[in-house]
């Protein structure tokens, strides 16, 4: 069950012998939630987790090749390399830079066949760009993709952490035997996150992802 950051930092407060209550020990809740947020990304990193799974959806503007993943998406955390149009049983597939340059020289327009990453925006949403660009009998049809979710920095005390803060409780504490130079402790609670993510994935294994029953027959030539 998901928990907010509150209900994760006062039982770590308890178990080192400090009152939650206390207007004192502001440093130590706030070091707390340093050490969570660095879990966080650590988990982020890992990936591989159900529990960061997600669907996300981009729905095609005729002309416009250029389209923003989910806020919490990253290009290189897709699950798959293609994308899918299942109301057209159509896979776009993911190509280079350099093949990706050379069909922009074709200028087709067109249900998509390919896509690539294409940085972010000004708010930093990872973008993607799709060739050919949709004609307008393409506008409204729908892309998607799966991903694995990114979270971000929880601070304020409602803030609400990832369902599964197990992992979460392990590396915070993790960390905080680090600073106090427990490190046998540290050690200890580095194997059993190590042991528990390692049970999670092999939990995974076989639902990694929903792979559609067609497969395209053509596939990308190099453009000359």
């Amino acid at each position: 069950m998901a928990k907010n950051v509150l209900q994760i930092v006062e039982p770590i407060l308890r178990g080192l012998g400090l009152d939650s209550s206390s207007a004192l020990i502001g440093d130590a809740k706030q070091r707390i939630i340093d050490m969570l947020n660095e879990t966080i990304h650590e988990l982020n990193a890992i990936r591989g987790l159900n529990v960061l799974k997600k669907t996300g959806t981009i729905t095609l503007v005729a002309s416009t090749d250029t389209y923003d993943l989910a806020s919490d998406a990253v290009s290189s955390g897709l699950l798959s390399e293609r994308l899918y149009i299942y109301a057209s049983d159509k896979e776009i597939e993911k190509v280079g830079d350099d093949d990706f340059n050379k069909l922009l020289v074709v200028g087709d327009s067109g249900t998509p066949d390919y896509w690539r990453p294409f940085g972010t925006t000004a708010a930093g949403v990872h973008q993607i760009q799709v060739y050919p660009n949709p004609a307008v009998a393409d506008a409204g049809r729908v892309m998607q993709y799966d991903y694995y979710q990114q979270f971000s920095d929880l601070s304020a005390d409602a803030d609400v952490s990832i369902n599964d803060i197990s992992l979460i409780q392990k590396g915070i504490k993790k960390l905080y035997a680090e600073y106090d130079q427990e490190f046998s402790i540290s050690d200890r609670e580095e194997r059993r996150q190590s042991v528990l993510i390692r049970k999670i994935k092999a939990h995974n294994m076989g639902g990694r992802g929903m792979q559609p029953q067609f497969r395209r027959q053509n596939k990308f030539r190099e453009v000359r």
